[in-house]
């Protein structure tokens, strides 16, 4: 079967035949056949390859040579020459002017596809171009542009239309823009909020540049827009990341400086002989404590780190939680010794077992018994729970201390996050213990929650851990401690 591109030839050519066939009946020179023989030119010409014109051309001319062999000798053999070369110029002059088109549609069909193609490319990566005429204010926006302004239907926008979507605090930047770009042969280049109809906020960056006449006055102002909401989030919270590394590596000066501090001072003072023999031991224990602090500070980083590189490893075994628990706590009385705070401690008979890493569950508690005692005020009260609820034990510590914010509680848990809790109250810290405990527990597959009425009333973290057991041995007796430490 022929291909499209060569059914013209073949359709020229048969023209051509049926040319010769009238001319056997017809006058030899009868203007008919010339004009069937450049039909079939024409149509070869214009709707076939470059080569079919030229065959068809070439048969023609041939055909009418042979009819002249045939024709009688009473016809003048100039008039044949001058028909033949009328009828190659003419075939010709066809064959050039059609080819010639043909590479015209050849290039714009190219042309379409090159901007069908770029237009999908465009609205897959969410760029949107808009084409405006100046002295009539009209607009043309791709479907993209329009999306990007919240404009659904294919109704005419105009540039008041834009600027009722421009975010309020944004409309003056953008005007100035504009008209710098267009009025100043610059480029317009600006990041702006629109407002969707349904309030929603986006962010937009809107590129584009003005065309001039011959006399430099401006004609078109034209550009693309791409929404970039997602890049102005991650600037955002690249921003925060910064702005809490910033905060965190003071804290941690503060917080490696505070015991150090003591820890040289006193040592200093015990070398040069200038602590009196009845402080020598009050001296010591303050070296001692601030040391202690100092060491427990950096596990806590090494902690972290380990846990951020997965190397942190429990060793899981049945463990008492009770006893567990008077451990941290007993960590914790000097601090709650210090500052005056009461420390209740209530344990379930039933809550005794569970498996767990014995040192990294009394970590979570001395860090939870801590944070309450950190943040309740002289004469406050920090209360501890320890109870079985089916499969699980449950830990609860509450205190009184100064709460919560709404808008912090979600976030407590988080690294590095102190929040107003810590600031209300001039307490400095690296925001790390909260997190600590969070990856442990959920470490042992359990759970911790916080929960806060609001500032000022106090707080309430509970850790549920799930896995209790039971060993042998006589029931303990049911212990319910409020001491003062």
């Amino acid at each position: 079967m022929l291909s499209r591109s060569w059914r013209p030839a073949v359709l020229a050519l048969g023209l051509v035949g049926l040319a010769l066939a009238i001319n056997e009946v017809i006058t030899p020179g009868f203007t008919p056949l010339s004009t069937l023989l450049l039909l079939a030119v024409l149509v070869a010409a214009l709707y076939g390859r470059r080569v079919g014109g030229w065959l068809a051309l070439a048969c023609a001319m041939a055909g009418l040579v042979v009819v002249r062999l045939y024709e009688p000798e009473d016809i003048a053999g100039q008039v044949m020459a001058v028909r033949l070369a009328g009828f190659l110029v003419i075939g010709i002059a066809t064959v050039l002017i059609a080819d010639r088109q043909r590479k015209h549609r050849q290039q714009l069909e190219e042309l379409r596809e090159q901007n069908a193609r770029l237009a999908e490319v465009m609205h897959e990566i969410g760029i949107g171009h808009w084409y405006s005429d100046l002295p009539s204010q009209k607009m043309w926006w791709d479907d993209q542009c329009r999306a990007h302004f919240g404009f659904t239907d294919n109704t005419p926008v105009s540039f008041d239309d834009i600027e009722e979507r421009v975010h309020p605090e944004d409309r003056e930047r953008v005007e100035r823009a504009a008209e710098r770009a267009i009025f100043s042969h610059t480029n317009c280049d600006i990041d702006f909020r629109v407002v969707l109809p349904g309030g929603t906020v986006r962010w937009l960056k809107g590129l584009g540049r003005g065309f001039y006449d011959k006399s430099g006055r401006p004609t078109r102002f034209d550009g693309i827009t791409i929404d970039i909401t997602r890049l102005k989030e991650v600037e955002a919270q690249l921003a925060d990341a910064n702005r809490l590394k910033d905060e965190f590596l003071a804290a941690l000066s503060h917080e490696l400086r505070t015991p150090l501090n003591a820890v040289l001072g006193w040592a200093r003072m015990l070398a040069s002989g200038r602590v009196a023999p009845g402080r020598v031991e009050h001296a010591l224990a303050v070296i001692e404590r601030n040391a202690q602090a100092q060491a427990r500070l950096v596990e806590e980083l090494l902690d972290l780190s380990r846990i951020e590189s997965g190397q942190l490893r429990l060793q899981i075994e049945p463990i008492d939680v009770s006893m567990v628990v008077q451990n941290a706590l007993e960590a914790v009385r000097p601090a709650a010794d210090a500052r005056g705070v009461e420390v209740s401690v209530t344990i379930d008979p039933a809550a005794r077992w569970v498996t767990a890493d014995a040192d990294r569950l009394r970590q979570v508690v001395w860090n939870l018994l801590s944070n309450s005692v950190k943040f309740t005020p002289g004469g406050g009260r920090v209360s501890l729970t320890l109870e079985a609820r089916n499969s699980a034990i449950v830990l609860q510590v509450s205190d009184t201390g100064c709460g919560i914010s709404p808008e912090f509680l979600p976030r407590v848990f988080d690294r590095f996050s102190q929040g107003e809790r810590a600031e209300s109250r001039g307490v400095r810290g690296l925001g790390i213990g909260l997190a600590i405990v969070r990856e442990l527990v959920e470490a042992h597959g359990g759970s911790v929650e916080a929960s806060s009425p609001g500032e000022g009333l106090g707080a309430t973290f509970t850790v549920t851990l799930p896995g209790r057991v039971e060993m042998p041995g006589p029931p303990p007796v049911r212990r319910s401690d409020s001491v003062r430490v």
